[in-house]
């Protein structure tokens, strides 16, 4: 295992949690997770700083690679707030129907790119990756439950992976429109 990761359990394929009542991060950290997302199933993996599912705050370290598939979905009874540490994505926000709300570009990269947000109600949303990596922070409440969070019924499912990259290339498209009409 990476020599900082192994201050982590891994719980589940490219799922760490904290081991210890102080959890400290760095680049060097972040570093290693970047370079874990390539050997995960998902192309994705995330530090959980908080020590298991039942604590109140929930704060999570995640890195993405391009081309991975975050499904739409919704938290029914939290809030949830996302930070950019590194890269660029496109935050989409839904209707229940399916029909694009918001989107713009998260990042750091671009004076005109937002770099934080915040969902303080039960709203579709989903990242579409657009540089090679990206990497930030989420926070919301704990503690996690399953069944708190569900997934959109109009987008696919992550397993048919034809499917999700049919559905983002469409939604990308959708998106960048809907950018280009508000700016």
């Amino acid at each position: 295992m990476d020599s900082l990761l192994k201050n982590f359990n891994e719980v589940s394929d490219g799922v760490f949690y904290s081991r210890d009542k102080k959890t400290k991060i760095d680049i060097k950290v972040i570093k290693e997770l970047s370079a874990h997302v390539g050997k995960t199933k998902l192309r994705r993996a995330r530090i959980c700083a908080h020590l298991d599912e039942e604590d109140d705050l929930q704060e999570m370290f995640v890195a993405v690679e391009k081309g991975s598939f975050i499904r739409p979905h919704k938290h029914l009874t939290k809030c949830e707030s996302l930070s950019v540490i590194e890269g660029t994505a496109i935050a989409i926000f839904f209707h229940d129907s399916g029909s694009i709300s918001d989107a713009f570009y998260i990042g750091r990269e671009s004076k005109d790119h937002r770099f934080y947000y915040r969902i303080s109600s039960p709203i579709f949303h989903m990242l579409i990756i657009i540089s090679e990596l990206f990497v930030f922070h989420e926070a919301t409440t704990g503690p996690f439950r399953r069944e708190d969070s569900v997934y959109s019924p109009w987008s696919p499912d992550e397993k048919d992976k034809i499917a999700c990259e049919k559905y983002i290339e469409s939604i990308r498209s959708l998106a960048l429109e809907r950018i280009d009409q508000s700016s």
